[in-house]
């Protein structure tokens, strides 16, 4: 039987790539180097400790605005970011 290994990284990378594609596109024609990271687990989480590896002077997050009633019940990922980063954090709607 044929066996088919799949690399999930791989895969998840290639989705952010697809997703962050206006995103890349303005960044390029800008000439504003960047690196993208992918990461598996709590978003929150995965932001703060990237941003500390890489000595970030600034986290920069898109918010999908759950509304204040859902966010308060949920929590925010990017209010997660913002108590946990040790940089700034600026939120663009």
């Amino acid at each position: 039987m044929f066996q088919r290994i799949i690399n999930v990284y791989n895969l998840l990378e290639e989705d952010a790539k697809k997703a962050m594609t206006r995103t890349i596109d303005a960044l390029t024609q800008a000439g504003i180097d960047y690196h993208l990271k992918v990461a598996i687990g709590d978003p929150s989480t995965e932001v703060v400790e990237i941003a500390k590896k890489e000595q970030a002077d600034l986290i920069i997050l898109g918010t999908r605005g759950l509304g204040a009633i859902k966010g308060v019940l949920m929590g925010s990922v990017s209010q997660k970011i913002i108590q946990a980063a040790s940089c700034p954090v600026m939120i663009v709607k």
